[in-house]
């Protein structure tokens, strides 16, 4: 598997930790203008890191909200409209919630 994932992910030339307009980023983070300035920088990939933290009663996780469902979807819009050449993946920033490796992502992102 990870052989797969490396031929998917190369970390050369890579920024793999990109928020944009919908999370902590400023009004003109779009997709269009962050891979615009990557590929200014010589950056040949990107991957959006949205945050996917959900409200759980767990006093040891996250105790605050701050996902937005509809985000993922709007990236891909994102996405398939912008013209660049730079490679843009899509992933999440999320809590890992125990040591099983359960996060606050678990059952969304495999929509």
């Amino acid at each position: 598997m990870i052989d797969n994932l490396n031929k998917i992910i190369t970390f050369e030339n890579t920024d793999a930790h990109v928020h944009t307009h919908l999370c902590d980023g400023k009004p003109e983070m779009t997709v269009a203008n962050i891979a615009k300035v990557a590929k200014e920088r010589g950056i040949e990939q990107i991957i959006l890191t949205p945050h996917f933290h959900k409200k759980v009663s767990d006093a040891s996780a996250t105790l605050y909200d701050d996902s937005d469902e509809n985000m993922f979807a709007k990236l891909r819009e994102e996405i398939n409209a912008c013209d660049s050449n730079v490679k843009i993946l899509l992933s999440t920033e999320a809590d890992i919630l125990d040591v099983n490796g359960h996060t606050s992502a678990d059952g969304f992102c495999q929509k």
